[in-house]
């Protein structure tokens, strides 16, 4: 088994323990494995030569997102933000951790973070690729439910 392969799994298993349900055409998946799966896809479309840590990072992009709520920030503009940087530095962090587990090197789960992170994302086009999937991803399963609020 490829080290791809395993941070997958390793991935995937962390985001099955997702508390929230998402239904898509009558079936139940925890939200965020399903999200996940969906952006992986989405960067594989939209860039088929794709890096390994962007791969990577389109499969751990959001993990565990579900572990910090939204409402333990303040409401409003600056705590929304607050809470999506902070969310960003959790899923480098978590997805770097999962990723020395399986023995990827200190340069690779950096590139993984960056893209994650989504530093310099108008002069990297991988940074650039991920945030376009996930619009994508957002549009073809969030919008609707989404929309109305």
């Amino acid at each position: 088994m490829t080290k791809l392969t395993q941070a997958f799994e390793l991935f995937d298993t962390y985001n099955q323990q997702d508390p929230t349900s998402f239904i898509w055409e009558g079936t139940s998946y925890p939200q965020e494995y399903f999200m996940a799966l969906k952006l992986h896809e989405w960067v594989e479309k939209l860039m088929p030569e794709a890096s390994e840590p962007l791969l990577l990072a389109s499969r751990s992009q959001h993990i565990g997102r579900w572990t910090v709520a939204r409402n333990s920030y303040p409401e409003g503009k600056v705590g929304y933000l607050t809470w999506r940087k902070d969310l960003g530095k959790f899923h480098a962090k978590t997805a770097g951790e999962l990723m020395a587990q399986v023995g990827y090197d200190a340069e690779t789960i950096e590139r993984t973070q960056q893209i994650i992170l989504k530093q310099r994302i108008k002069q990297d086009a991988e940074v650039q690729t991920i945030e376009n999937a996930l619009c994508l991803v957002f549009l073809e399963y969030q919008y609707e439910a989404f929309h109305p609020k």
